[in-house]
């Protein structure tokens, strides 16, 4: 009974293992062949860069200052960023009077030391600030552009293609739960939706006026092949490969290894790739006398080396099985009109006590050598089908 347990959880794991693998396969062709512009992640996103600052500028803030103002935070690390043209610093403070995690924050750098204020965003700026990120549909700016291309005064591009967003529809921002759009950060993160052919969507840091990401329609096609593809089925597993879906999957790989070796082990001992047949001296049962459920002769075939399966499916097959040959099936039952092998394991399971002190045997578990030894002075195995089943589809 324990090959047939191991023989089950492997033909489970296999079948896990492999659709896994059909999916990583079938998601990596459609990212590898599909040109890049069908899965636009920024279809919709304004690439104007910034404009560099200026030596005319007022002077940023001093770190010493920045430090000056913070008498209560140690001032783990500084960053100087660039959000819609304006420079702020961004700043991973710890309470020096508390024990709680480090928090970021973020604060203006140009001003007066009075001017240092933390950077703040209401609702309606938000908005403002994602209505700034998006740009029209490119190939209706360009036609734009080329219609107004004869005339002397044409306006430029930006002004032709106002009006088209004007027409559009842009949500409140509403403010989502943490970590839910797949962003890993501390700071609140909003979403405004647009009602345009792409279904954009558009994510801001509440906190610093940053425009996350722009996704749409098509991006959500290619986030879905990025998860097939790293088995990324969890919300919450991050950038990091190395996540529980991937363990998982890896150790069942091992249990499928470990399973077909044990299975591999078994049937080696059972003598299912054993080249006795072929080099064994003395092999007399040259034929197969296999009859039918009611004794009456139905063919006459030859003994080929290997399992007694393969000698009454060759050259064609007569016994259809569902398990190839693994004795799980028990479609493969004959009945031994002389002496029968010892029964193995697959034999116990599948077939009844009563069947087996009859002579029954699963054919895919018993070696045609090890039938020779039963008949030494014979010169053929007499064999009797053992099902209806079998007489329907047995043909010379």
């Amino acid at each position: 009974m324990m090959a047939l347990r191991w023989q089950v959880l492997h033909k489970w794991l296999a079948l896990l293992i492999g659709l896994q693998l059909l999916l990583w396969i079938v998601s990596g062709l459609a990212l590898n062949l599909i040109p890049s512009e069908v899965f636009n992640t920024e279809l919709h996103r304004n690439q104007a860069k910034p404009a560099a600052l200026g030596i005319n500028q007022p002077p940023m803030m001093s770190l010493a200052t920045l430090a000056a103002k913070l008498p209560n935070q140690h001032l783990l690390s500084v960053e100087l960023i660039q959000v819609h043209g304006k420079p702020m610093y961004k700043l991973l403070l710890k309470d020096k009077l508390q024990l709680t995690p480090p928090q970021t924050a973020y604060y203006w750098a140009m001003g007066s030391t009075a001017d240092f204020n933390p950077v703040s965003w209401d609702l309606k700026m938000l908005a403002e600030l994602a209505r700034s990120s998006y740009q029209p549909w490119p190939l209706q700016s360009s036609r734009l552009q080329q219609d107004s291309e004869p005339q002397q005064n044409s306006e430029p591009l930006e002004t032709i293609a106002q009006p088209h967003i004007a027409k559009l529809h842009f949500s409140a921002p509403q403010l989502l739960q943490r970590g839910e759009g797949g962003f890993q950060t501390q700071d609140p993160v909003y979403l405004v939706t647009v009602n345009d052919e792409a279904q954009t969507r558009i994510y801001l840091n509440g906190a610093s006026g940053e425009v996350l990401a722009h996704k749409n329609s098509r991006s959500n096609i290619k986030e879905w092949l990025f998860m097939l593809h790293f088995m990324d089925y969890a919300p919450d597993n991050g950038l990091s490969f190395n996540h529980l879906w991937t363990q998982i999957v890896a150790l069942l790989s091992l249990l499928l290894g470990i399973s077909g070796a044990a299975l591999l082990i078994k049937r080696l001992y059972q003598g299912h790739f054993s080249l006795k047949s072929y080099f064994q001296q003395g092999f007399k049962p040259s034929c197969i006398q296999v009859f039918g459920k009611h004794d009456e002769p139905l063919s006459r075939l030859s003994l080929q080396p290997g399992m007694l399966l393969t000698s009454l499916n060759h050259p064609k097959e007569r016994i259809a099985t569902q398990c190839g040959g693994g004795g799980s099936c028990g479609l493969c039952m004959v009945r031994f009109m002389g002496t029968a092998p010892i029964a193995q394991e697959a034999d116990l399971a599948k077939i009844s006590r009563r069947k087996l002190d009859k002579g029954y045997r699963l054919s895919c578990q018993h070696d045609a050598a090890d039938c020779q030894a039963l008949t030494p002075e014979r010169t053929e195995l007499n064999i009797a089908l053992a099902t209806l089943g079998q007489l329907s589809t047995w043909s010379d």
